[in-house]
């Protein structure tokens, strides 16, 4: 009898954490999306990017935003920024310590720690974290990564708002490519990545640096239905 009734308070105990982590995910993931930057932070982007527009300003808060759900839904694993207009926006908000501090802790639990948009990281996880973001990126929109019929915000917005050192990617049969040559880190060339979810290895065209990015998510079981 009391080996059932402690097994019975251990299952109730588990269901109710499960139950706890679940409220405390949705809670998370409506605070990002209902997030808005101060108009100061967006003044300090037109200031970088004059031709920018007020409307340009605010689809770069939203894909930020985008930007910090993959993250969230990613389960905290490391993702790559893929725009340089949300990566500088970015930089605008970590310059305010405070306030980026209580947004990490408040959005995820932990601090968001930055790293430059289009850099892989120290142990290689670049091309792993990019995969992450358009996974997450292409869901939001409801578009197929696997298959995908237009850009996510993310990896749209520097080439719509016609950033000159911006990112560049179009779509490929089973994911995307990035075209603008991923000139700090590459040399220059093209460089394809397959958004399959159990396959990370983007082939370099080009002269392009090939790279074996190993340790993707099993995104489907993250994300779910």
């Amino acid at each position: 009898m009391y080996v059932a009734i402690a097994i019975g308070l251990t299952s109730m105990a588990c269901f109710s954490g499960f139950v706890w982590q679940r409220h405390r995910h949705g809670r998370r993931e409506r605070f990002i999306r209902n997030f808005r930057l101060p108009t100061a932070m967006l003044d300090a982007l037109r200031a970088r990017h004059r031709h920018l527009t007020r409307d340009d300003c605010q689809l770069v808060a939203q894909a930020l935003r985008r930007f910090f759900l993959a993250h969230l839904l990613s389960g905290g694993r490391f993702v790559s920024m893929p725009s340089q207009l949300a990566d500088d926006l970015w930089h605008e908000f970590i310059a305010d310590t405070g306030a980026y501090a209580r947004f990490c802790e408040t959005a995820f639990g932990h601090r968001l720690h930055h790293i430059p948009g289009g850099a892989p990281d120290a142990d290689n996880q670049g091309g792993a974290g990019l995969l992450r973001t358009w996974y997450f990126a292409c869901h939001e929109e409801q578009i197929d990564p696997e298959a995908p019929s237009a850009l996510p915000l993310l990896f749209a917005l520097d080439s719509d708002l016609g950033i000159v050192r911006g990112f560049a990617y179009v779509t490929a049969s089973n994911g995307f490519e990035r075209t603008d040559g991923n000139r700090e880190h590459n040399g220059g060339g093209s460089t394809c990545y397959d958004a399959t979810p159990d396959l990370a290895r983007p082939s370099s065209r080009d002269d392009g640096a090939a790279s074996d990015w190993s340790d993707l998510a099993d995104l489907t079981d993250i994300v779910g239905d």
